[in-house]
């Protein structure tokens, strides 16, 4: 037989006390308490971590060999899960995950991404399912002044702007916006009715027409209907002057006039106007032409006035006259127009005349110039009359 070695015989001893005898638990150790210190995890920088400006030296590679180096971290490397175990206790454990630099990069990055698609996501669907839905629409409380003219455009009255105002009834037959008061109205889209209110109300004041080239006479009587031609309001107007006109001074003026209506609304208008006396500078009468549509002779008679403070233009009263040159021509006009109050007939001489104002001066500003103009139109001109006229 062959003997055994003095190593098998060690093996076969153990073997026959693990058969042999009873294997005991060993005993459970009571978990120790962690203390203040042992919730934080400490990690010291060694000399090659500083150097490294914030890099974790794992280990070193000595021909091609990785050697890891555990005494930077504060426990054991786990190469697969990138975690520091630190082993305080049998029971107490923290785990320690180490980011690179470029790990934590890409989650800012994906960070940022998610953030900005949530975001446009958001903002769409704001825009396109709420803001612009066309059946998320809201009427509005509209507001009118008595007599205002009355919109027909639906965008007016809801919220939404550039819609298809095909697609939207507006019903406002009910509005009187000729009297104050609430009134309802309606659009609908589709299977959708709302309805808001248009309030008719009177807050403005009245509007005067005023003269034009107001003319007083120095130290004259005057009244309101030299200054007014009318006064406008859907509740009443009455009007005078705030303070009284100055027709002492000759030259241009200037006067206030406040309108009220029958709900105290008030406005105050200013009147420009002349005060001086008004001279009829000159008559001048055009040369004799014939119409030929009438078969008549025609002329024309301007009377100019001038402002006799200075000899600028004021006015001209122009009167235009024809003479049939066939009496039955004058019988069929005269019935075809007698009804017309600007004509004035004459059946002696088969004629008629009509008048007219002119405001505005033709081509020039004053008594010379008007002299030039007429006299270069073949005009004769009388300028011996100096009657003082008033503005009536």
């Amino acid at each position: 037989m062959k003997k055994k070695s003095k190593q098998e015989k060690v093996e076969e001893n153990v073997k026959e006390d693990l058969t042999t005898k009873d294997v005991k638990s060993p005993t459970p150790v009571n978990p120790v308490p962690p203390t203040e210190k042992t919730s934080n995890v400490e990690i010291v920088k060694t000399e090659d971590e500083k150097n490294g400006k914030g890099s974790v030296v794992l280990g070193t590679v000595v021909n091609g060999v990785v050697t890891p180096t555990n005494s930077a971290l504060p426990g054991k490397i786990n190469p697969i899960e990138k975690k520091v175990v630190v082993e305080n206790t049998a029971v107490n454990k923290k785990k320690v995950t180490i980011v690179t630099p470029r790990e934590k990069r890409m989650h800012t990055i994906m960070a940022i991404v998610v953030i900005l698609a949530l975001g446009f996501c958001g903002g769409a669907y704001y825009y396109f399912g709420v803001l612009h839905n066309p059946r998320n629409f809201m009427v509005k409380d509209i507001t009118y002044n008595l007599g205002e003219h009355l919109s027909n455009n639906v965008n007016d009255y809801i919220d939404l702007s550039n819609v298809d105002e095909l697609k939207y009834v507006l019903n406002i037959s009910d509005v009187d916006i000729t009297t104050i008061g609430d009134y309802y109205y309606t659009v609908t889209y589709q299977d959708i009715v709302k309805r808001g209110m248009i309030k008719v109300v009177d807050t403005l004041g009245p509007v005067l027409t005023l003269k034009e080239n107001i003319m007083i006479k120095t130290n004259s009587a005057y009244k309101l209907e030299d200054f007014i031609v009318s006064c406008e309001d859907p509740s009443g107007c009455e009007y005078d002057f705030v303070e009284k006109p100055d027709v002492t001074v000759e030259g241009g003026h200037t006067v206030n006039i406040l309108a009220k209506d029958s709900l105290g609304n008030e406005s105050v208008t200013t009147v420009t106007y002349q005060v001086g006396s008004m001279t009829v500078s000159m008559v001048c009468t055009s040369p004799i032409v014939t119409n030929e549509a009438l078969n008549t002779r025609e002329f024309t008679t301007d009377t100019v006035y001038f402002n006799i403070a200075d000899k600028t233009f004021n006015h001209i009263s122009r009167r235009i006259s024809n003479i049939f040159m066939r009496q039955e021509g004058y019988i069929n006009f005269k019935n075809n127009n007698q009804s017309n109050p600007a004509y004035v007939f004459n059946d002696l001489n088969f004629s008629y005349y009509y008048d007219t104002e002119i405001l505005e001066s033709p081509n020039f500003i004053n008594q010379d110039g008007a002299i030039s103009y007429y006299e270069s139109n073949g005009y004769k001109c009388d300028i011996a009359q100096t009657e003082e006229k008033n503005s009536d």
